[in-house]
């Protein structure tokens, strides 16, 4: 429902929430389904956030690629989707620019 809204509320929760309860793994996890249900551009950019936010920049640089490309996936998403399409491409410079300095320093 909404494009696997929940999924996107839940993985967003463990991404940001504090310790004990943050995990950024479960979160992977959950905002991972999210996107295969739905590859809307919200969960697309949410994977990538997750993604950088843990070091995965070819992750990160796929999803944030993806998301600029994606539609949104429901009218309550579309209230944000411009945020959402700058953002995407903001963070997909971001995890370039890390991609290329981590196989630099290799």
């Amino acid at each position: 429902w909404d494009g696997a809204v929940g999924n996107a509320f839940l993985g967003g929760f463990y991404n940001v929430a504090p310790w004990p309860v943050g995990n950024k793994k479960l979160a992977a996890k959950y905002l991972g389904e999210g996107a295969a249900i739905a590859p809307t551009r919200r969960n697309l950019y949410y994977v990538g956030i997750n993604a950088y936010q843990t070091g995965d920049f070819k992750k990160a640089v796929d999803f944030f690629g993806r998301a600029t490309k994606a539609a949104c996936g429901s009218i309550t998403e579309e209230d944000f989707g411009a945020f959402l399409l700058q953002e995407s491409k903001k963070g997909l410079k971001l995890a370039q620019a890390a991609l290329t300095a981590e196989q630099a320093a290799q």
